[in-house]
């Protein structure tokens, strides 16, 4: 997070407020990067005094790290997979965007309702426990770390990797020299973009094999939770891919036809 970054938001967040009519209240921490810029109609902003994030802000008591537990559990999962496959062990921009997307949606909203609760800004009567969530999920993930490493390796704990860049300074402001060198081409002419290699294009048959041996999978682990509900994502998936082909079909007689 930059000043930049955060007063273009904040001005857009303030105007979102004013078209829908509402007045807010806005409580920050006193990271550098929170510069508020004048102007503001909608917004009201106070911030926190020092030292009290983590006690007042919901995302400091507990929403972050339950996101970056289920996050670093999908990493782990990504390269257990590249491993077994002789891939590289790295990912690239869209597969961590794509982990990212994935993770959040699993932070629930009784998560979220806890975190608030537990800092004490709301007054309700109804309490939710994530405490189970987190702990079976960790489990999982301490599980999955120690099928990479061999027996008796000097293996990091989970809590401790889930948390492991927790005194990292994410709201820096950057120096002109730190921006030029962001900014600037580098000296070989090189970018690292064009290193991605796009992926290969996937014919309607090679994908219903695909969703076919999903389907297989499926049912042979049919004892297994959510057994059933993952078969029909399944066979909605297939329809999926049936209906593309169907259209690519379409279009190919449509083209040749009008070749004639």
């Amino acid at each position: 997070m930059t000043s930049t970054v955060f007063e273009e938001w904040i001005r857009k967040f303030d105007s979102s407020m004013r078209l829908k009519g509402r007045q807010v209240l806005l409580l920050l921490d006193n990271a550098t990067s929170h510069n508020v810029p004048d102007g503001l109609k909608n917004t009201k902003v106070k911030f926190f005094k020092p030292k009290l994030t983590a006690h007042l802000q919901p995302m400091d008591a507990g929403i972050i790290r339950n996101f970056k537990l289920f996050y670093r559990k999908g990493l782990v999962r990504h390269f257990i997979e590249a491993a077994e496959a002789d891939k590289p062990l790295d990912i690239n921009l869209k597969e961590a965007l794509s982990l990212t997307k994935q993770a959040w949606s699993l932070v629930k909203p009784e998560t979220v309702s806890n975190c608030w609760l537990h800092t004490g800004i709301l007054n309700s009567q109804t309490s939710f426990s994530s405490s189970t969530e987190q702990h079976s999920s960790t489990d999982e993930l301490v599980e999955e770390m120690e099928a990479v490493y061999l027996p008796g390796s000097d293996v990091m704990t989970a809590e401790k990797w889930v948390s492991i860049d927790e005194d990292e300074p994410t709201g820096d402001l950057m120096t002109d020299e730190e921006i030029l060198e962001v900014v600037q081409p580098s000296s070989d002419g090189i970018d690292d973009d064009d290193f991605d290699v796009p992926p290969p294009n996937v014919s309607t048959k090679d994908a219903l094999k695909a969703v076919n041996a999903l389907v297989n999978f499926i049912e042979q682990n049919s004892s297994k939770p959510e057994a059933s509900k993952n078969l029909d994502m399944a066979h909605s998936l297939k329809e999926f891919v049936r209906t593309i082909g169907s259209t690519k079909k379409k279009q190919t007689n449509i083209l040749q036809y009008l070749k004639k």
